[in-house]
């Protein structure tokens, strides 16, 4: 309640996503509630919902604002009825539901999330896990003669990175469909 002094109106701490897609409808934005995308991994699966107010506190004073500063002043605002992943971009981003002989999976799932639930291939698989949040630094270091498919739980980060590492001209990654 300290960070600002404007409302925030946040309609997932009350509402599930159905409640969220009837009210879109009355107000005509179903179309967009409904292909909204949930990021899987993003948050963690203990998210501190009564955190104390001494642990934000230090949390908040180890954060570089400089990033933020540097992030604002590169950002691109566009109009969410001319937005679409596919649409976005001249790209051809390969999706797959099989698993060559030489295929590496890289599970982009957070740690915690691999843990509770691992995951399981039909036959031997070679799987790397390296989080969402360590793969773009890490990419460039990989076999660049094997094809990685990334994996996460609905897709939608999978499909983010890859399109952000063929776009980086990395050509040797696709993802893998559940």
């Amino acid at each position: 309640n300290q960070v600002t002094s404007q409302l925030i109106f946040r309609p997932l701490i009350a509402m599930n996503k159905l409640d969220i897609i009837k009210i879109a409808q009355q107000i005509g934005t179903e179309e967009f509630a409904i292909q909204m995308p949930e990021y899987c991994g993003i948050v963690s699966q203990r998210p501190s919902t009564a955190a104390k107010l001494e642990s934000v506190l230090h949390e908040e004073s180890r954060f570089n604002s400089k990033i933020l500063d540097t992030m604002l002043d590169k950002r691109q605002v566009l109009k969410i009825n001319q937005f679409s992943i596919e649409n976005n971009s001249e790209i051809k981003l390969e999706s797959t539901r099989f698993i060559d002989q030489n295929d590496i999976v890289i599970d982009i799932r957070d740690p915690e999330k691999i843990d509770i639930q691992p995951l399981k291939t039909e036959k031997e698989t070679n799987i790397l896990e390296i989080p969402f949040y360590k793969l773009g630094s890490k990419f460039a270091s990989l076999d660049s003669k094997k094809t990685y498919l990334l994996y996460c739980d609905n897709g939608t980060t999978s499909r983010l990175l890859a399109l952000n590492l063929l776009d980086k001209g990395f050509t040797n990654v696709k993802v893998l469909s559940a």
